[in-house]
């Protein structure tokens, strides 16, 4: 993965998560992941860590500014 800031979104239940890193801070990343996903305020669970951990690692092809892949709406 190349040192560019990546973003990933989350939408659950009414509630919306924005996540930005690049590779150097990913480490951190999965500590504000892990921290999230043990919250029993936030409506986060671990399985929501791990499908944005997924997204962080693919590789970014194609895109297009301003336009947003086709995702479920549950991941923006």
């Amino acid at each position: 993965m190349s040192n560019t800031l990546r973003e990933v979104a989350l939408k659950k239940d009414g509630h919306f998560y924005l996540f930005r890193a690049d590779s150097e801070h990913h480490a951190e990343l999965m500590v504000v992941l892990s921290r999230f996903a043990k919250s029993p305020e936030l409506n986060f669970s671990w399985h929501d860590a791990a499908i944005v951990c997924r997204k962080f690692r693919q590789p970014v092809v194609n895109r297009v500014p301003g336009v947003l892949p086709s995702v479920p709406d549950r991941l923006r």
